[in-house]
């Protein structure tokens, strides 16, 4: 779905060129899965911490980035 998603940004979006995906939410801790984006896409892939250093780790940064999304759907 992520390699879908990508492909239609770029087919919508033909003077862009997607070099970087970021890691963030719950799946952002689960090092298969990142591993298998990571093969997937073949991009540069940024974890949630780069966006909030403070968080420290990908667990408290993901449910950062978790409550954010609840606020936003409420």
């Amino acid at each position: 779905e992520l390699k879908r998603a990508v492909n239609f940004y770029s087919f919508s979006n033909r003077g862009s060129e997607l070099a970087d995906v970021w890691i963030c939410g719950g799946g952002a801790v689960i090092e298969p899965l990142v591993d298998a984006i990571n093969n997937e896409l073949g991009m540069r892939l940024h974890s949630c911490t780069d966006f909030i250093p403070e968080a420290g780790d990908n667990a408290e940064c993901a449910m950062i980035f978790e409550a954010a999304g609840i606020a936003m759907n409420v």
